[in-house]
């Protein structure tokens, strides 16, 4: 294991992380403690406690640690796309798609959903994510389908995020039972893109 007496702040911060990460993702929210993440990391309890006091915190600079990277993903992949708000928001949908197959982000979402059941700060936590994906997403198709009301386009946005959201236990079956299951990138982009289109009922 990597000493980290003489690491930087930053450094040792990325170490705890990437354990935390590990831990939630292989062994789930029940094994994650601040003792198995400072043993792992090979640093104090203590020095542990300096940078997250408690086992919510933790999760939660873990959570928002993957999503960040997927986010930085999807910006990039947004700003290639081009300036048209059809290509805009293609590309941010198949940005979330790609983003909800990765198992470290799937296994995350799965310790969210399971925990945001039984504990309030992980539903806060998950109220949030939704709430400000859901904001830049029904943004975006607004700008795509200027037919729409906000309130419409609000709703569409949601049943896109769960439709993404629901294959991310699609494309888990078919790594366990190791035959396609769920539809392609470009079927359920294509697909998704259509029924933002239609006009207003």
């Amino acid at each position: 294991m990597k000493p980290t007496k003489r690491l930087k702040a930053h450094e040792r911060n990325r170490i705890i992380l990437d354990v935390a990460k590990r831990i939630l993702v292989s062994e789930g929210f029940s094994a994650l403690s601040l003792r198995y993440v400072a043993e792992e990391s090979d640093i104090r309890l203590a020095t542990l406690q300096y940078y997250y006091k408690t086992k919510q915190q933790l999760f939660r600079a873990a959570f928002e640690d993957a999503l960040a990277k997927e986010r930085e993903q999807i910006n990039r992949m947004v700003v290639r796309a081009g300036d048209s708000p059809d290509s805009i928001l293609r590309a941010r949908i198949s940005g979330h798609y790609k983003a909800n197959l990765h198992d470290e982000t799937a296994g995350f979402f799965y310790q969210l959903w399971a925990r945001a059941r039984l504990a309030e700060f992980a539903a806060e936590l998950m109220d949030e994510f939704y709430e400000r994906n859901v904001a830049i997403l029904a943004d975006m198709v607004g700008e795509f389908n200027a037919g729409l009301s906000n309130a419409e386009a609000r709703r569409r946005t949601i049943f896109v995020m769960a439709t993404l959201e629901g294959l991310t236990m699609f494309a888990d079956i078919d790594k366990r039972k190791q035959r396609k299951v769920a539809p392609s990138e470009k079927y359920v982009v294509n697909g998704l893109m259509e029924f933002l289109g239609q006009p207003m009922p």
